[in-house]
């Protein structure tokens, strides 16, 4: 992914107090991707040639205002495009690890934060992230990891079992042991733990 300079201003200006919050994702071409990797550009753009979904990367706040949705539906959820409250995560223990590979493991969690109440903020014209190409990773045939999805459907469960809640024991302790050292936070889990709690509330 590579976002908009505005991205995550945009994130913290449309976040609402039990939304999550969804932006778009127009996908680059395979020569703009190969030349970002080259390092051979840059800068990326709506005047991308063949950007798919060319409208979704006009940003304006306006357009914004005029046609983000507030909704409670699975439909076009993306995981690589999305910020959510950490009270909200926890709650229903983050993302289900039985997931292995392409699957929707998105989709199952986003299942579970409109089962508890939390809606999502469909944000269009900001919040933007361009999408690298790749071949689709997607199985052919039957994804077996879509009983995973159904089952949440069916049960409406609210929060998974093999979470992020087998981790939190360890990251606490970290930035627990690195404040009481007075050192700055260094463990990748601690830091990323220390720098939601400004979500927090």
């Amino acid at each position: 992914m590579v976002l908009d300079r505005h991205f995550i201003e945009d994130h913290i200006s449309c976040a609402r107090p039990a939304c999550f919050v969804q932006g778009t994702r127009p996908r680059l071409s395979r020569s703009v991707t190969e030349r970002l990797l080259a390092r051979q550009q840059i800068l990326v753009s709506v005047f991308s040639p063949g950007l798919e979904s060319r409208p979704y990367a006009i940003r304006s706040v306006l357009l914004s205002l005029a046609t983000s949705r507030i909704k409670s539906s699975l439909g076009g959820i993306q995981g690589c495009n999305q910020s959510f409250w950490r009270k909200h995560f926890l709650e229903v223990n983050g993302y289900d690890e039985r997931f292995r590979g392409w699957g929707p493991e998105d989709r199952e969690f986003a299942a579970r934060l409109l089962h508890t109440g939390v809606q999502r903020n469909y944000v269009r014209h900001r919040a933007i992230a361009f999408h690298l190409y790749h071949e689709t990773r997607a199985p052919t045939g039957t994804n077996p990891f879509d009983s995973l999805l159904l089952e949440t459907l069916r049960t409406r469960a609210k929060r998974c079992v093999h979470g992020i809640d087998q981790h939190i024991e360890l990251t606490d302790a970290a930035l627990r042991a690195e404040r009481l050292n007075g050192v700055p936070t260094r463990h990748p889990a601690a830091a990323a733990v220390a720098a939601s709690e400004s979500w927090s509330d």
